[in-house]
């Protein structure tokens, strides 16, 4: 049967919320707990640390006031090194935002022709070598991966293009690397206070039950559950942010005339899903602990054989669900879903869009990697510059003006890789909800509905020819942006 599009006028983001959401209205209650159990950790955690360095605490005040009075004599100083710190750290992530959004499909897309050719030459070489069954397997290899990238060309294409996209989306609403960089520190601040709390209660505990017959076993369970709980608060903070960077991205995209993204209401609304979120967090943390219980038992005597093996079900059972999750949190944000209705609707999502999934996942880090190390050394190139045309000058060290360019150089490629982790993890998020997106797209032309969106001229082009394979016409007014 062939759908007629039919051409719909411009919705406001409020529209195309009410419209994608599944309004489910989930309960926040697992948020709850997992705010509590982190507001736990924060008070024993750091109430302790308190009470270790309380005896200490003239030597170290007397030390900091020493630091302190070092940083005020110098203060211009200190303040012109941050200044320029900061400069660094913002054009690199500017730059780096701008490479991605340029070069991440051409990169894509050299990455799989060139690790075809790899497979071939090591298959080569090994028959060369006489290494029959080795070279023919990866002359196999080879074959395959070239074959698979020339039949879904246009498809890994369209993943590059989406990282492009992604990469406008994060320079365009900085707020999205504000999530990361607070999300970063949340997750380092509760890091600290989970381990502190987790050695003084079995430190606390050996006391206690040092002389019962069971006591060994108990400390282990009260271990392990803190394992959990703490595991479980970690990945929350992770995946709340997370949410964030998507409800930004999404506003974004959604919204292509009128700028409605914001950091604020990004948090306003992973809040609303805050309960779904927490129970994908728990999930995953479980699946964690287990693993990793697991791994080490594997190097414990006896049991290691049968330790390994559970290891690696255990291993599997998390790349299945992280896999069949790739879209959870995306759903969640993005349509209201519970846990239960997103995971149903990721696993929809990866049924459209497979080879688009398996492509940058398996690539992204890689990509990312190379424009990374391409921006630090633009930048390293910018601090050579600096080094010899300012610093030497400045200081009047002419005799020494290659090895202070080099150390500038070497200095400011350093400082310029601080910021691109953060910039990763939400080009990474934005991603993702870039091709789910894409999937909704697909899902409501298929129900005669032309969602509004920032898609570009040639991924529409894209677009419109997958909808023509599913039997969907597309109105010339509907046709091109």
């Amino acid at each position: 049967m062939v759908i007629n599009l039919s051409v719909k006028e411009e919705m406001s983001i409020e529209e195309v919320d009410k419209l994608l959401q599944f309004q489910e209205a989930p309960s926040k209650t697992p948020a709850y707990i997992a705010i509590a159990v982190t507001i736990y950790f924060w008070v024993v955690g750091y109430t302790s640390l308190a009470m270790l360095i309380g005896p200490m605490w003239e030597v170290i005040s007397e030390f900091l006031g020493l630091i302190g009075q070092a940083l005020i004599n110098y203060l211009p100083m200190v303040l012109g090194i941050i200044a320029v710190i900061f400069i660094i750290m913002l054009v690199a992530s500017l730059i780096y935002l701008k490479l991605i959004e340029a070069l991440a499909r051409e990169f894509l897309i050299a990455f799989y022709i060139l690790l075809g050719i790899f497979l071939l030459g090591i298959g080569a070489f090994a028959l060369v070598g006489g290494q029959t069954i080795v070279g023919a397997i990866f002359l196999l290899l080879g074959i395959i991966e070239l074959v698979f990238f020339f039949k879904y060309k246009r498809r890994i294409e369209l993943t590059g293009r989406m990282i492009e996209l992604a990469g406008k989306a994060v320079y365009e609403e900085k707020g999205a690397i504000s999530a990361v960089i607070i999300k970063s520190i949340f997750i380092a601040l509760t890091s600290i206070a989970f381990i502190v709390t987790e050695v003084v209660t079995v430190f606390w505990m050996y006391n206690l039950l040092s002389g019962y017959e069971y006591g060994g076993i108990i400390i282990a369970v009260v271990s392990i559950i803190i394992l959990l709980l703490g595991t479980w608060s970690i990945v929350f903070i992770d995946t709340f942010f997370t949410a964030a960077v998507v409800r930004i991205i999404h506003d974004w995209y959604r919204s292509p005339k009128v700028d409605v993204a914001s950091f604020s209401k990004g948090i306003k609304k992973a809040w609303e899903v805050a309960g779904p979120l927490a129970k994908y967090a728990f999930v995953m943390s479980v699946l964690y602990v287990l693993v990793n219980q697991a791994r080490r038992q594997a190097a414990r005597g006896k049991t290691g054989l049968a330790a390994r093996i559970i290891a690696s079900i255990l291993g599997i059972t998390v790349e299945i669900v992280r896999y069949l999750g790739f879209y959870v949190i995306p759903a969640m944000v993005i349509r209201k879903a519970g846990f239960i209705k997103a995971f149903e609707d990721s696993i929809s999502k990866l049924r459209d869009l497979f080879i688009e999934t398996l492509a940058g996942a398996y690539a992204f880090s890689t990509v990312l990697g190379i424009i990374a190390f391409i921006t630090a050394m633009l930048m390293g190139g910018i601090g050579y510059v600096i080094g010899v045309a300012i610093f030497v000058p400045m200081l009047a060290l002419y005799d020494y003006t290659l090895a202070i360019g080099i150390v500038s150089g070497f200095a400011f490629a350093i400082i310029a890789l601080i910021p691109l982790g953060f910039v990763t993890a939400a080009v990474s998020a934005a991603w993702k909800t870039m091709l789910y997106e894409y999937g909704l797209d697909l899902e409501f032309a298929m129900k005669e509905i032309m969602l509004p969106s920032r898609l570009p001229e040639d991924v529409r082009s894209i677009f419109n020819e997958t909808l023509a394979e599913k039997g969907v016409q597309i109105p010339p007014l509907l046709a091109s942006p």
